[in-house]
């Protein structure tokens, strides 16, 4: 997926140090200890990922702040999370295209979340559930509704 300069930018610039626990660590009873990780988006802080490594997970990351878009993510990680991502796609376009990759990329599980703010492209919550059905027609999707947003962890159907 190429992103333009502009865009490119715009993605980095999103980029905070966390120092509040991520809606997405409400899914990690979904990761079993021997998990390949990767942290899709992980900022330049690599907060997600460290904590994940802290706890003795297989934890790598990627963004475009460090990372050109040759970078090579079709390896095999059996978990990836995507937090805070696609709130920050500048349309639907590039959010339907990271959806379409992380289910490329994951083995098994997938772990999202849509935060209400910020948004940089309208869609509702209802409208990301739909197109991330649409996506990953091969995975059986989850949604939880918390304080800001919306969690989604999905698992790979059989035979998928």
């Amino acid at each position: 997926m190429e992103y333009t300069t502009k865009e490119r930018q715009a993605l980095i610039g999103t980029c905070r140090k966390w120092t509040q626990p991520l809606a997405v660590e409400k899914a990690f009873d979904h990761i079993l200890g021997s998990d390949k990780i990767l942290d899709y988006g992980c900022g330049m802080y690599r907060t997600l990922q460290y904590k994940l490594r802290e706890l003795g997970y297989d934890a790598h990351g990627y963004d475009l702040a460090f990372h050109d878009t040759s970078w090579g993510r079709e390896g095999y990680y059996d978990v990836v999370i995507a937090s805070n991502v696609l709130n920050v796609q500048p349309d639907a376009k590039r959010a339907v295209e990271v959806l379409e990759e992380l289910g490329r990329i994951a083995g098994r599980l997938i772990i999202f979340n849509y935060p209400n703010s910020p948004r940089k492209w309208k869609c509702t919550a209802k409208m990301l559930r739909v197109a991330a059905k649409i996506s990953l027609p091969e995975w059986d999707l989850k949604h939880e509704y918390y304080g800001s947003g919306t969690l989604t962890v999905a698992t790979r159907k059989e035979g998928s």
